[in-house]
């Protein structure tokens, strides 16, 4: 079963699945907020709680987006890039967000952070911590104004 064969109830309770099972076993946390991020902007992202044996380390931002099928049902799309590798400091600048991701206006964004060192025996590198999940509202035009849609906050 993938992320994008799911929908409806099965969708939510997967995903309500997912993040509290790695919110429990995370030991860092994300320390900004990821209220009222624009498309285009730039995120400076922070953290604490990670130990010097974990690093370096990598963000991944992944976005979900919900549409309705062409027979009615409700369905979900997922996408999952690196945004950065190799970091060996607790903060990093994300540019141009979303990207490499594209925005979508209804997407639900989040970041994971990751231990790049781990054996085959762990079989996955250690999550480290996981954002909330956010949205990204439109990017504001040259005159300081958004495009048209409003703010969102925090999920």
């Amino acid at each position: 079963m993938t992320l994008s064969s799911l929908t409806g109830k099965k969708l939510l309770a997967a995903l309500l699945t997912i993040c509290l099972f790695q919110t429990v076993t995370q030991a860092a946390q994300f320390t900004n907020s990821f209220d009222n991020v624009r498309s285009g902007s730039s995120l400076l992202l922070t953290w604490e709680g990670v130990k010097r044996e974990h690093y370096p380390l990598y963000i991944t931002a992944q976005v979900i987006q919900e549409r309705e099928s062409e027979d009615g049902r409700i369905r979900a799309d997922a996408w999952r890039m690196n945004i950065t590798a190799g970091m060996t400091e607790s903060s990093y600048e994300w540019t141009s967000v979303p990207y490499p991701l594209r925005w979508i206006p209804s997407g639900l964004y989040q970041l994971e952070l990751w231990s790049m060192r781990w054996t085959e025996e762990d079989q996955l590198p250690p999550l480290l911590a996981q954002s909330s999940v956010f949205r990204i509202s439109e990017p504001e035009t040259g005159n300081g104004q958004s495009t048209g849609q409003s703010s969102v906050k925090t999920i």
